[in-house]
């Protein structure tokens, strides 16, 4: 039972992220103190703010396609008694941050180019 809502969890928290991530990719995002990529460089700049947002909304949505599909394919780890559970957690958080971390320094990398 326990997987099965962790199992859901990582699939919301995927969909989350893709919602998240449109208006970004869209330029329906203004620059804010609250959302978006939001450094100096950025909110200084408005065409900066909308080309390096752009940029990381993209990755963030293969961020969330990516914990969603994990979550789905290693459900079955859950599965293996006593362990199972435990394990499912740790190796699916650790994708997710390890995630997170590339796609953040992957923009941080490309906002050089401004």
């Amino acid at each position: 039972m326990a997987t099965l809502l962790a199992l859901l969890a990582y699939v919301l928290i995927g969909c989350l992220f893709i919602a998240v991530s449109v208006p970004l990719i869209r330029g329906r995002v203004k620059p804010n103190p609250w959302y978006g990529f939001r450094v100096r460089k950025t909110l200084s700049d408005s065409d900066t703010w909308y080309a390096v947002n752009a940029y990381f909304g993209r990755r963030f949505a293969v961020v969330g396609l990516l914990i969603a599909a994990v979550g789905l394919l290693l459900s079955p780890l859950g599965l293996i008694p006593h362990a199972g559970p435990a394990l499912y957690f740790v190796v699916c958080d650790l994708i997710l941050f390890a995630c997170l971390i590339a796609a953040v320094v992957d923009t941080f990398t490309y906002l050089r180019k401004f």
